[in-house]
């Protein structure tokens, strides 16, 4: 698969604080716990759920 298409779907920051910042509102507004990662196929910074 292409690296572009893999993200397209994602919420993309440029920097691990934009992630970080969003990521306390995402937090309260879905009461879930989100994980923050680099991507290797984007070099951006996405999020995901913690089971």
């Amino acid at each position: 698969m292409d690296n572009e298409k893999r993200c397209q779907n994602k919420r993309l920051f440029s920097t691990e604080i934009e992630a970080r910042k969003e990521r306390l509102y995402v937090e309260k507004e879905y009461n879930k716990k989100f994980r923050i990662y680099n991507c290797n196929d984007c070099n951006g910074w996405h999020f995901s759920t913690i089971n």
